[in-house]
């Protein structure tokens, strides 16, 4: 093992690792500390605690099972007929995928709440902004674009010469080809895709919290109301000891197929079968198509408007605007609205710098070791993460540093795999001729591998921009409303039925995130065409 491996081992230890044993230790502990497993035995007796967990259960895999079927079907219609405005649908799925928990709830909310646009007109879509029906619906939202880019990505890398060769023995019979091209070298996508959607849906906090309600919570949510609001923190940490448990096991499962074929980002080119396909499947293909892109489109775009309508009198309103540019004034959570900004930012700027850094030593360790060791963190959930660093940190960091302690965990995983690839597009020859000339330690990071990984630097930091800028599980769970930022700001207005600003905030928080999206994408695109 080399010492950058060694360097990242301790590192994650000392971030991760040891809080979240801390953390999790507690749940065999009992209000004298002396060990015991009633706690677990106790949770695990509790009727709500049980349903907790048969919910968490069924959304997400019913998500993950709907969210699969529909991105695998439109990655196939994208690779079989040409659709107008095809970029406009990675554009549109890339954002809606990267879009901050609380931008895909106000979008939700404003279109099928109680009060939203659609389910005004049509009172049956309210099903799709309450309850459990809600939660799988704000889900899918999130995770179609994940299943197609995976099986996009699978179905395009298949080698142009099978498909010729295929098509051709088989007259381009589409049954044909899905039997023997399409289902073989999805499937591997599907499964990878799936599990790490399965992940996603189970440990989400914000959208259960805000569109779930009390019925419906899930075992984050039961993870916050145990540890902030009831200060039962032993409970809590049963409560996460259990999660932890379930979601280890299905990264176990993702460690052994990532060993067997590396997961990568789906390229940005577009290649199409040359199928047989009738008129009747061609326009049917559209129509799909178009229904799922107005599907991720429509909440991104409600979102805006609702930020210039008061909620009231359905007219045009520019007071909550007014408000948030005041940096002075206090939205109603004890603190101005311009040190909410600071935080964001300030935040996002620690998470840039230490987090692409940790990352960047990762991404050049030995794979093997570390790359287990980063796809595990998987299994650690937001709130498991934030109450170990509450836990082992408390009392020792001020907090913002405890958040962006969070917030570079949230980073780590996509941060590192992007660096990883360009870490492994630098000829070899270049690396070993920079030793030669004995380029060594800290010289050797600066003069060597930033120049020539510029381009994956710049997109995993502004990827670290975005996650830490739209970062709420954490953020929420740790801090007091005078170390909030923009994200459980809004979550708090909305609280406060302030609608409009927060309609306004998440609009300003959509703006940065779609901008930072754009310069990634862009980013994405040259690279892959040097």
């Amino acid at each position: 093992m080399n010492k950058w491996a060694v360097i990242a081992i301790v590192v994650i230890t000392m971030i991760i690792y040891l809080p979240v044993i801390n953390g999790l230790k507690d749940a065999f502990l009992n209000t004298n500390n002396q060990f015991t497993l009633g706690t677990l035995s106790n949770i695990l007796s509790k009727n709500n605690i049980r349903r907790s967990l048969w919910i968490t259960t069924i959304q997400a895999l019913t998500s993950t099972l709907i969210a699969l079927l529909i991105g695998s079907l439109l990655a196939v219609i994208m690779v079989s007929i040409s659709i107008p405005g095809e970029k406009l649908f990675h554009i549109v799925g890339f954002t809606a995928f990267m879009a901050p928990p609380m931008i895909v709830v106000t979008g939700f909310l404003d279109l099928y709440g109680e009060y939203g646009f659609l389910s005004s007109i049509i009172p049956q879509l309210g099903v799709l902004g309450k309850g459990l029906t809600g939660i799988i619906a704000a889900h899918v939202f999130y995770n179609i674009p994940l299943a197609f880019s995976f099986v996009y990505s699978a179905l395009i890398g298949v080698p142009r010469e099978i498909i010729h060769t295929v098509i051709l023995f088989s007259g381009g019979k589409v049954k044909y080809i899905i039997k023997k091209i399409i289902i073989p070298y999805i499937s591997p996508a599907i499964i990878s895709s799936g599990l790490i959607i399965f992940i996603y849906c189970f440990t989400s906090f914000a959208i259960p919290l805000s569109i779930g309600g009390i019925y419906y919570s899930t075992l984050e949510v039961y993870i916050y109301r145990y540890y902030k609001i009831s200060f039962q923190p032993n409970n809590a940490a049963a409560i996460a000891f259990i999660q932890y448990l379930i979601l280890q096991l299905i990264v176990l499962i993702i460690i052994a197929m990532y060993r067997r074929e590396k997961i990568m980002a789906a390229p940005i080119t577009a290649y199409k079968y040359p199928f047989k396909i009738s008129r009747i499947a061609y326009f049917l293909g559209i129509i799909y198509s178009y229904a799922v892109l107005f599907y991720l489109l429509l909440p991104l775009i409600i979102i805006p408007i609702y930020g210039f309508v008061n909620p009231y009198t359905n007219r045009l309103d520019i007071d909550a605007w007014t408000h948030l540019l005041n940096p002075t004034y206090d939205p109603g959570i004890g603190v101005s609205i311009g040190q909410i900004y600071i935080n964001t930012f300030y935040y996002a700027l620690m998470t840039l710098v230490l987090g692409v850094s940790i990352s960047l030593f990762i991404a050049v360790a030995s794979p093997r070791t570390v790359d287990v060791i980063y796809l595990s963190l998987l299994a650690i959930s937001p709130l498991t993460l934030s109450y170990g660093l509450l836990r082992s940190y408390g009392g020792i960091l001020p907090v913002p540093l405890i958040i962006v302690l969070a917030h570079i965990t949230a980073t780590l995983p996509l941060a590192t795999r992007l660096l990883r690839i360009g870490y492994y597009r630098i000829p070899r020859i270049i690396l070993d001729s920079a030793r030669v000339i004995g380029e060594r330690g800290i010289p050797y990071i600066f003069r060597v591998l930033i120049p020539l990984m510029k381009p994956s630097l710049v997109t995993a930091s502004l990827l670290a921009i975005i996650i830490s800028i739209g970062e709420f599980s954490a953020t929420y769970f740790i801090a007091t409303s005078n170390y909030y930022t923009i994200s459980p700001t809004i979550h708090v207005l909305r609280s406060l039925r302030k609608w409009e600003e927060a309609d306004a905030l998440a609009t300003l928080l959509l703006i940065i995130t779609a901008s930072i999206v754009a310069l990634v994408r862009g980013r994405i695109e040259s690279w892959r065409m040097q």
